[in-house]
């Protein structure tokens, strides 16, 4: 077990849209749990028409997949139901845990491990680009470095629900700039920037 496995369950992310924890599994490096909160009502019905969020979600990675971007895959989507099964109604996505993400990694490393991390992140960001994705979600906590990590890094994508296909010149700014500030915001050393070499 890598050093950057949680051993107790652990809450990465929770806002009002979702939920995300990793959750243990004898034998494997563990799971992550993403969990909507939203309405379950509208959660209900967006799933019922196939428009639910994490739908969409597991669409999109897998044409990242088709693409041969690198992506965690989505293992399953399922939906938390009460005894009536009406009060609740949360759809839910499973994912294997695949190491800590860039902006822990970039919070806990030493300055000089950064442009190593960074330069190891470039070709995934390279690939979206050069194959006209538009990522609004390229951020920081959204590119995890693998299990191996730091001493092998092995970058992919999650979270990738917003990806789109078509990449203007505007929309390449704000997504090199989202992942720059989030980098930055994470205690990147600003000079590392430099080794993401997006141009």
């Amino acid at each position: 077990m890598s050093d950057t496995t949680p051993t107790d369950r652990l809450v990465f992310k929770q806002d009002a849209r979702s939920r995300v924890e990793w959750t243990p599994m004898p034998g494997t490096p563990g799971l992550v749990l993403k969990t909507f909160l939203h309405s379950p009502l509208k959660q209900r019905f967006t799933y019922a028409l196939g428009l639910h969020p994490a739908q969409a979600e597991r669409r999109t990675a897998h044409w990242l997949e088709q693409l041969r971007i690198p992506v965690v895959p989505i293992q399953s989507i399922g939906v938390f139901r009460s005894a009536e099964g009406r009060a609740t109604f949360r759809v839910h996505i499973l994912t294997a845990y695949q190491g800590s993400s860039l902006q822990h990694a970039l919070g806990k490393a030493n300055r000089n491990d950064h442009p190593r991390i960074l330069a190891a992140v470039a070709p995934l960001v390279r690939q979206l680009l050069d194959r006209c994705v538009f990522f609004k979600d390229l951020k920081a906590s959204n590119i995890v470095l693998g299990l191996d990590a730091p001493d092998t890094l092995d970058p992919k994508l999650i979270d990738t629900g917003s990806a789109r296909r078509g990449l203007s010149p505007t929309q390449r700014g704000r997504m090199l700039d989202m992942l720059r500030q989030t980098c930055l915001d994470a205690g990147a050393d600003p000079a590392s920037l430099d080794h993401l070499d997006l141009g």
